[in-house]
C-alpha cells in the first residue's frame, strides 16, 4: 500500500478511519463555505445566518485539523492525506502558499 509500510492492520484500520472522517469533515466545510458566499451574495444577507454558518465552520474545520492530524500521526509520509489537505487549503480556504507547502511534501 503506497506511503503505509510499517503500519500494522490495528494501525492502518485506524489510519482508514480517519482518512475517512478528514474527506467527509473537508467535504462538509468546503459546502460551508459555499453556503457563507452564497448568503453573501444575497442583496439584503441575513447576518445571523452568516454568524451561524461562521460558527460551523470554524467546529468543521477544527474536526479537518484534527482528523489530519491523526492520520498524520498514524503515518507521517502519507502522500494522500497531504495531496487531499494541500488541495483544500489551496481550493476552499484560498491559501495557496499554505497549500503548496503540503502538495509538496
Amino acid at each position: 500500500m503506497e506511503g503505509h509500510e510499517g503500519l500494522d492492520i490495528l494501525g492502518e484500520s485506524s489510519f482508514q478511519n480517519y482518512y475517512v472522517q478528514l474527506q467527509a469533515h473537508i467535504e462538509r466545510c468546503s459546502l460551508l463555505y459555499m453556503e457563507f458566499w452564497l448568503q453573501l451574495t444575497e442583496d439584503n444577507p441575513n447576518y445571523q445566518k452568516l454568524n451561524d454558518i461562521g460558527d460551523k465552520i470554524i467546529n468543521s474545520m477544527r474536526h479537518v485539523e484534527e482528523n489530519k492530524e491523526q492520520c498524520l500521526k498514524l503515518n507521517a509520509q502519507s502522500v494522500k492525506v497531504m495531496r487531499l489537505y494541500g488541495k483544500f487549503i489551496t481550493e476552499v480556504m484560498n491559501d495557496k502558499q499554505g497549500g503548496r507547502h503540503f502538495l509538496e511534501k
